[in-house]
């Protein structure tokens, strides 16, 4: 009796423990330091990536990551659009 009840406390310990962790490594650090007002840019190419005589043309989109407020974490803005008619699931 006394080791299924060890048992249990010992299990219940390690369920707490793994819902701490975010991954292998741990949580990640918490950034607040990050530059305010700077904003970081990505614009996903223009060059022709499908064939435009099947009615196709080029996947078009910007990424952009700024700073949050005061410096806390990372805002992401995501854009994209023309994704095929056909071939995945977009919506």
């Amino acid at each position: 009796m006394m080791f299924s009840k060890l048992a249990i406390v010992l299990a219940t310990a390690v369920v707490v423990r793994a819902q701490n962790d975010t991954g292998a490594l741990g949580d990640a650090i918490v950034v607040s330091t990050n530059p305010v007002g700077v904003v970081y840019t990505a614009t996903l190419p223009v060059k022709q990536a499908f064939k435009p005589e099947e009615g196709h043309d080029s996947v078009k989109g910007v990424i952009s990551a700024t700073a949050g407020p005061n410096g806390l974490g990372v805002i992401y803005n995501i854009t994209i659009s023309n994704l095929p008619t056909s071939g995945g699931p977009f919506r």
